[in-house]
């Protein structure tokens, strides 16, 4: 369903456990976002002429859910190539198909019309999720 494992590696830090690791996540162009409370890795996925989403997550980066972007609720736009951006909260996610900018309500399969996002091509999408990794002030080690 999904392609396999790359060998790119992401380096997070737990924050339930305080702990640095490193996830493996699968390769392709997927965002990272927090989804449910959890650090997760948005991946778009095409199958005939349906989109979903599969959202990995846990500790070892697996498959967790898939979204089905119903073609009913977003109509021409299932042609374009999908790129899902990031949640703004567990309900609502943004994605940009085409050259469309959405915002889709994955529980009530709803879709709002965010922007025309034409780039000619060129485009780059960084997300701000303020709870990934810690922020603090810089500490010299005095010892």
């Amino acid at each position: 369903m999904s392609e396999p494992l790359a060998m790119d590696y992401l380096a997070a830090k737990a924050a339930s456990e305080i702990m640095h690791t490193t996830f493996a996540i699968p390769n392709s162009t997927g965002a990272l976002t927090e989804f449910r409370g959890e650090l997760c890795y948005l991946l778009p996925h095409k199958e005939d002429d349906a989109w979903s989403i599969e959202v990995y997550g846990n500790m070892n980066m697996s498959l967790s859910c898939v979204i089905p972007l119903h073609s009913k609720v977003l109509g021409h736009l299932v042609d374009g190539q999908c790129r899902a951006l990031a949640f703004v909260n567990d309900d609502t996610m943004i994605i940009a198909i085409g050259t469309e900018m959405i915002a889709y309500h994955v529980g009530a399969h709803k879709m709002k019309w965010l922007s025309d996002a034409r780039t000619d091509g060129f485009v780059k999408y960084l997300p701000y999720v303020n709870n990934l990794a810690s922020v603090g002030p810089f500490m010299h080690d005095t010892a």
